[in-house]
């Protein structure tokens, strides 16, 4: 049999009848048939054992000379979530916050065996205990750590947030809610200057003219690309080099050059009217306008010359 050809229904057919025969006889004299069944149809026929396999499985499964191909759908094909359905869903959180809110405030221990009485004596819902841990887990419910375990407060994302009591925010509003509530980033090197009584301060990202260090790497890197490595150690040694070669000289004309192109930049931004000045003259004109409108019509001046 050729590898990877696709049996045609009359060889799974043969396939089958040939495993079927197999089995029977090694029923009737185990002795003179050892081994598995799938190895006496793969040395007959010289068919992949897996291929037999599969044959002889649809064949107990259907007993269809045809072989007709069955199509298995999916869970998500069908519109079903994969996995054990939910006994419980979101609309016992309302309820099982309640009880607990309650607990809380009357300052009696709560755990899950005294969520799952007190919910089945309120609603008539018997709840297992493994479920309403499940459901204390999906509601953000946590034990304090190194506190009495006698309060199950919210988690610091339900406080931070305050969302528990409007499940139809949609991921946007969500997002808004995150960075209203996501602290600030702290840098390493942020903490190392100010502790040294430098002030940082956080510009918009730079041209490499405006850089000195992108200077200080274009030197390393042109100088390496000029005479190229042929291996990684290689390569290494020669960045380091490289970078041995940048001295306080290099530094120097590497700031000299940024500060010639900043005190252009200066001057091109000296020269050019910023916008908010441009709508000031605009208003002050429009108001010089009005005034002398304004005198045009009282006619003062007129009347006092005749």
């Amino acid at each position: 049999m050729v590898a990877g050809k696709k049996l045609s229904p009359a060889e799974k057919y043969l396939v089958a009848r040939t495993y079927e025969c197999i089995r029977n006889k090694k029923k009737e004299a185990p002795k003179l048939w050892k081994g598995e069944v799938r190895n006496h149809v793969h040395e007959s026929l010289g068919i992949a054992k897996s291929t037999i396999s599969a044959v002889w499985g649809h064949w107990e499964k259907h007993h269809d000379p045809e072989f007709a191909e069955t199509t298995v759908l999916k869970p998500s094909d069908a519109g079903v979530q994969p996995g054990r359905p939910r006994k419980f869903g979101e609309c016992i959180y309302p309820f099982v916050r309640d009880i607990v809110t309650e607990m809380n405030q009357s300052a009696k221990p709560v755990a899950a065996p005294a969520v799952a009485k007190r919910f089945k004596e309120d609603n008539g819902i018997d709840i297992s205990v493994r479920s309403i841990r499940r459901v204390l887990r999906r509601m953000g419910m946590r034990f304090s750590k190194g506190v009495s375990r006698n309060i199950l407060a919210e988690s610091a994302a339900n406080v931070a947030f305050q969302i528990w009591n409007d499940p139809s925010y949609t991921k946007a509003e969500l997002l808004l809610l995150v960075r209203a509530n996501k602290p600030k980033p702290v840098y390493q090197a942020t903490k190392i200057a100010t502790a040294y009584d430098h002030l940082v301060y956080f510009t918009p990202l730079y041209h490499p003219e405006l850089q000195p260090v992108e200077l200080i790497w274009a030197h390393a890197k042109n100088q390496v690309a000029d005479d190229p490595a042929s291996s990684m150690p290689e390569l290494k040694a020669k960045i380091d080099a490289e970078f041995d070669t940048v001295v306080s000289d290099t530094w120097i004309n590497a700031y000299e050059h940024v500060q010639e192109f900043e005190e252009k930049y200066m001057q091109q931004a000296d020269a050019c009217e910023l916008a908010a000045n441009a709508v000031d003259n605009v208003d002050g004109g429009v108001r010089d306008a009005e005034e002398g409108d304004n005198t045009e019509h009282d006619g003062s001046d007129v009347n006092d010359e005749d």
